[in-house]
Formats: C-alpha cells, structure tokens, sequence
C-alpha cells in the first residue's frame, strides 16, 4: 500500500490554523517549494519527506499522523472541483443557504450539489466543520458545541468590534493620564471608570503594588523600546494639586 498525502486536507488544516505555507515549512523544517506542492498536487507520496519532517508537520498543525494521510485503496474523487467550490461559496456567504439558490447560481443539478455536499464532509472533518442541511438549506457548522464559551468569549472581547474599539478619543487621553501619573478609579467620573474598566481588560492599564493604576509593562516598552524606566510621578493628580495650592497659601 502507497502512503499519500491529502493534499486538499493539508490546505485546509493549513488555512484553517491562519498559517502562510512559508511559515508552515520553516517551522516543520521543509522547503517552501516541496510544501507547496504538496498542496497543489493531489497524490503526493510522504515519502517525499523524511519522517522528521512528517511528524514535524503534523505536530505543528496539531493533528494525528493518519489526518494527513490517503491509501491506494481510497476511492478517487472524480469530482474535487465541486466540493472545493461549494467550500468556498458556504464560507463566504457565513449562512444557511436554500439549495435551490446555490443550483441557480451555481448552475448544478440537485443532485451534484448533494454529492459535493457529501465529498466536502471529511475534508471538513479535521478542521472541527461538517456541512449542514436541514429544512432545504445548507450551511458550514461546527460539529460540536465545545467551541461556544470560548465563541461567547471572544465576542465580548473589547477588541473585537468597531462599536468597543479601543482606540478612542477618551481612552487615549486615559492612557496619556496613566503615563504621567497613576490613576485612581474612584477620582474619576463615570464615563471614564467605564473606559478604563476596557483599558484594563484589554491589558493596556493594569494595577500596581499599591492598586495604583498605570500603564501596562507591554504599553511601556512600546513607548520606550530601549528600556527606558519609568519616570517617577506622585500618586494621584489630585493630590498633587492640592499640594500646589496648600504651597502658593
């Protein structure tokens, strides 16, 4: 039996991992050039790898050897294009769409769109995606809900919208703060507690000894990337204010 590598499978445990193939061959330790034909060029045998460079590959895309590979005894897949197609076209749209609308414009029949459906299935297994129909509509699923805390996680990241950006007139201006003098929350009206609670879980302010609030060590280097120290600065604005005027009194 003939080891071959899946390559429409490589491509996909690749895309899905949001590697560069250059970055995928370095860290395996494979040529650029052999990584990329491993990818366009069904039928690829593993042994135009060493065993190192196998292993290596599998472990960076975090898969068993036996995802990557196919045997002679696999039935072809006469009708690739399709499934890559039909792939793509769910992906894109990022809905559950009528089959009659993908017949239409894709120009199909019912039932090659059924059997591309089918030969999409294990290509979208490894990646933790199977193709969805119910009730005449077709969409990309994930195959279990184990992903859903972390999905709820990352939509109510600050960072991940527009309407919770961080980059803000308010927030910049609590960050210019938090560089020259340390905060202190309850000094500060409501709006801007609000905006340094997102600074805050974003990492940009973060807490000193005394539950001071200031800069984070990451902001701080990128300000003064020669690994300037900080600048000494009195606790509180406020209190440095009275001082001022208890001094002019």
């Amino acid at each position: 039996m003939t080891l071959r590598l899946n390559a429409k499978r490589l491509m996909l445990l690749r895309l899905d991992r949001g590697l560069a193939n250059r970055q995928l061959a370095f860290d395996s330790g494979i040529n650029i050039a052999v990584l990329s034909r491993l990818e366009t060029e069904g039928g690829a045998q593993v042994s135009s790898l060493t065993l190192a460079q196998f292993l290596r590959l599998c472990d960076r895309l975090g898969v068993s050897p036996g995802a990557l590979i196919d045997d002679d005894t696999a039935p072809a897949d006469t009708d690739s294009s399709d499934s890559a197609i039909l792939g793509a076209v769910l992906y894109d749209l990022r809905t559950a769409v009528p089959t009659i609308v993908l017949t239409d414009v894709l120009g199909w029949t019912s039932e090659r769109l059924h059997a591309a459906a089918e030969a999409l299935r294990p290509l979208l297994a490894p990646v933790g995606l199977t193709v969805h129909r119910h009730d005449g509509r077709i969409a990309l699923r994930a195959v279990d809900d184990t992903h859903t805390e972390a999905t709820l996680a990352a939509r109510k990241h600050p960072r991940i919208g527009k309407s919770q950006r961080l980059v803000t007139p308010p927030r910049a201006r609590l960050v210019h703060q938090a560089l020259n003098y340390a905060l202190l929350s309850h000094a500060l009206s409501d709006d801007d507690r609000r905006n340094l609670a997102t600074l805050v879980r974003a990492g940009l302010i973060q807490e000193d000894a005394e539950r001071r609030l200031e800069i984070s060590d990451d902001v701080h280097l990128s300000l003064y990337p020669d690994g300037e120290r900080r600048p000494p600065k009195p606790p509180q604005r406020a209190a440095r204010g009275r001082k001022e005027r208890l001094s002019k009194s």
